[in-house]
């Protein structure tokens, strides 16, 4: 292969894409191998439900505090070290979390690993930016959005057969898995033609740079993203749980039950993709999916066992549809694709936000209020952010 490839909608694009698809999937197998084991992980550390779910939300903390300043050294050091960087933080923060000792250690191991995520989050999506124009670029980033849903499929379904017995082997096998999509983005990934620079006058200036942050658009999609993650990422990290502990599920059928949201969301995500780009709209679908999100957060943690294989595919179609729409959207709000890593930044700040108050806060309310009333504490921030997704001025 050529060190520098063919241009944007070439044939050639459509690898790239499947090789940040894959590199991604190296997040959420780190993120998501606390939710499928997270009974175990309590006993073994000797931990409340509470703290097992600041496991969750602490590898969020370091995204929260870097999405913007990642945005900004993306755009200096470029993608190809940006995703490198990423894939190292997974490998050095699961191989800290195998020789953990203690809830503390291990709660640091989660935000080297945060910082991992809160790299490829944005580089992923502006890696695949450059391959693709606008119109075609819904339908690339439907599929990109896979990438979070396949991973907790993978450690929903691998995790309670593998980790039974012993916890760290999951910790083992993700590291496996980050050292492979290391070696995978450093041999193949490459930008398009014409997209060196050249001209190193051309730099942004630290003045143009917060220019940009002031966008008003990318905010309020930040937000929208921030109101579905809190969803998501709760739904991810604590039904497995409730099926096993208020169901009598097993936790390999506990697991496998809960991984249909995100195997559905796949399905629908591409879909999204395709839809969006056929209407001309990001904003019709993000308004919809988030609709329903809200109508459906009525009822997670109130149905009987033979409900939630069906109540699980049906909040999967919708919670698919939002990611899709959000990443596109992003750059082509900043317009300029080498500002997409700028604008990515700050639906990544949203999309962090969001996974780290979610479990942490979900923890205690279960503890504190029963998980039904837990649940309904949702619906106001979808609700908020249908607000924010009505407010936005996108296609």
């Amino acid at each position: 292969m050529s060190k520098v490839a063919k241009g944007p909608d070439s044939p050639y694009a459509w690898w790239m894409l499947a090789v940040v698809f894959f590199v991604g999937i190296a997040a959420p197998i780190n993120q998501f191998k606390v939710p499928p084991i997270m009974q175990q992980l309590c006993i073994s550390l000797d931990v409340s439900l509470t703290t097992a779910g600041w496991l969750m939300s602490v590898f969020s903390l370091v995204a929260i505090i870097l999405a913007l300043p990642a945005g900004f050294i993306i755009r200096k050091i470029g993608i190809r070290t940006a995703g490198v960087l990423a894939m190292l933080s997974f490998v050095v923060g699961s191989l800290l979390g195998v020789f953990s000792t203690s809830p503390s250690m291990l709660l640091f191991s989660r935000v080297i690993e945060g910082l991992g995520m809160c790299l490829i989050a944005i580089t992923g999506p502006a890696a695949i930016s450059y391959w693709f124009t606008p119109a075609k670029l819904g339908t690339a980033m439907g599929l990109w959005g896979a990438w979070v849903p396949l991973g907790l499929v993978i450690m929903f379904n691998v995790a309670p057969r593998i980790g039974a017995g012993d916890w760290h082997i999951v910790w083992w096998t993700s590291t496996a898995y980050a050292v492979f999509a290391l070696i995978l983005f450093v041999t193949c990934y490459r930008m398009p033609k014409g997209t060196e620079r050249k001209d190193p006058g051309k730099e942004p200036t630290l003045q143009s740079i917060f220019a940009k942050l002031k966008v008003r658009d990318i905010w309020l999609l930040a937000f929208a993203f921030l109101a579905q993650n809190v969803c998501q990422i709760t739904i991810n990290s604590f039904m497995p749980t409730f099926m096993g502990t208020h169901l009598g599920m097993s936790p390999a059928k506990a697991g496998f039950t809960a991984s249909l949201l995100m195997l559905i969301s796949i399905v629908s995500g591409a879909l999204a993709g395709v839809w969006s780009d056929k209407i001309n709209s990001r904003k019709k679908p993000t308004f919809i999916a988030m609709g329903a999100l809200a109508l459906l957060m009525l009822c997670p943690f109130s149905l009987p066992a033979e409900w939630m294989t069906g109540y699980m595919l049906i909040l999967g179609i919708f919670i698919g549809i939002i990611p899709t729409c959000v990443f596109a959207a992003a750059p082509e709000i900043m317009g300029n694709p080498e500002d997409s890593g700028i604008g990515l930044s700050v639906v990544a700040v949203g999309q962090n936000l969001g996974m780290f108050f979610g479990p942490g806060l979900y923890g205690m309310l279960i503890e504190n209020v029963g998980w039904t009333t837990a649940g309904y504490m949702i619906i106001p921030v979808l609700v908020l952010g249908i607000i924010a997704t009505l407010m936005m001025r996108i296609r």
